[in-house]
């Protein structure tokens, strides 16, 4: 975010703080991603809407807490996470992180085909992951959150999340290039 965009934000919370009525403004901001990262962890539609609105409860009910550091969009998925998590520890169901963003890219019938191969190659790979490696590039690439934002969500200092996720980009283009040469295309398109 930009410093102006950083500062507007910050006028934000602080109305949101005073008038319940402009919490909206916060909501129409970040809903649609809350939303996306917490139906990538719940898999359907019922369990993400359900965490999308505790995440906003929660919000609304610490915001008197929050201490403006520039940092509420990491405080926010935070929440999200969390309750992500407990609900995934009770159901140990998600939803691939390809899926979310799988849309139909007007491609011929061959394309479509070597583009399906491409997913479940990844989907395969993906669900092979540890659950904080799948978590680091939920984070990133699902909801694009900084460096920074992956850090204090997952406890852990910026360089090491960007360090974590660059190693693991290498070993899963590593794999996808062995299964891909196993399965008969190339992974490199």
């Amino acid at each position: 975010m930009t410093s102006d965009s950083l500062a507007g934000l910050g006028r934000i919370i602080k109305k949101a703080r005073r008038d319940p009525e402009a919490f909206s403004t916060l909501y129409d901001l970040f809903a649609r991603d809350i939303y996306r990262y917490c139906f990538s962890r719940a898999g359907n539609h019922a369990d993400a809407e359900d965490l999308t609105a505790q995440t906003f409860i929660a919000v609304m009910e610490g915001l008197s807490n929050y201490k403006e550091q520039g940092k509420f969009k990491a405080w926010l998925f935070s929440i999200a996470h969390n309750l992500s998590a407990g609900l995934q520890r009770k159901n140990k169901n998600h939803l691939p992180l390809e899926a979310v963003n799988l849309v139909d890219r007007g491609e011929s019938p061959l394309g479509h085909v070597i583009q399906l191969e491409k997913v479940q190659l990844a989907s395969k790979l993906i669900n092979e992951l540890d659950p904080e490696e799948q978590e680091l590039l939920r984070l990133r690439y699902l909801v694009d959150l900084s460096f920074t934002e992956i850090g204090h969500i997952l406890g852990i200092p910026p360089g090491t999340a960007k360090k974590s996720l660059y190693r693991l980009k290498d070993r899963l283009q590593t794999l996808a290039a062995i299964q891909g040469a196993k399965s008969g295309y190339r992974t490199d398109d």
